[in-house]
């Protein structure tokens, strides 16, 4: 869904990692990104905030 709100093909999210991370000295987690495989590294990375 990220891909298509950012005008791209869906079909592009299956180049990319969905992870959640956190950042242990700030205690700081991000909600998820979106990294791209090793092969297509000249892609940016997406920061995305979930909400439910």
């Amino acid at each position: 869904m990220l891909f298509e709100l950012i005008g791209k093909p869906a079909t592009e999210a299956q180049s990319y990692q969905f992870k959640s991370v956190k950042i242990k000295d700030l205690a700081f987690r991000l909600d998820g990104l979106f990294v791209p495989d090793l092969e297509i590294s000249e892609e940016p990375i997406y920061f995305v905030e979930v909400e439910f």
